[in-house]
């Protein structure tokens, strides 16, 4: 039986009784780059996240990490090189 959603009334708010967050298990690949999986099942998802240390963060340019993540997958045809 389908039941309509009652879009005028929010649902009720219930407390979080428990949080079970599986553990990571740690792989290192041949050359050595560490990577952590969590095995959550079967699903149809697959996340992948890289990580890097920004040695050349500056605070009085915070949207400049954010232009550079957007222009990341774009790549470039040729390589530019500066003196």
């Amino acid at each position: 039986m389908n039941q309509i959603l009652d879009r005028l009334n929010p649902p009720q708010r219930a407390d979080i009784q428990k949080i079970n967050v599986p553990q990571a298990k740690l792989y290192r690949l041949d050359n050595g780059i560490p990577v952590y999986a969590i095995n959550a099942g079967f699903q149809d998802l697959v996340k992948v996240e890289f990580l890097f240390p920004n040695v050349d963060f500056n605070p009085k340019k915070p949207l400049l990490n954010s232009a550079t993540n957007r222009m990341l997958p774009r790549g470039q045809r040729s390589t530019i090189l500066s003196s």
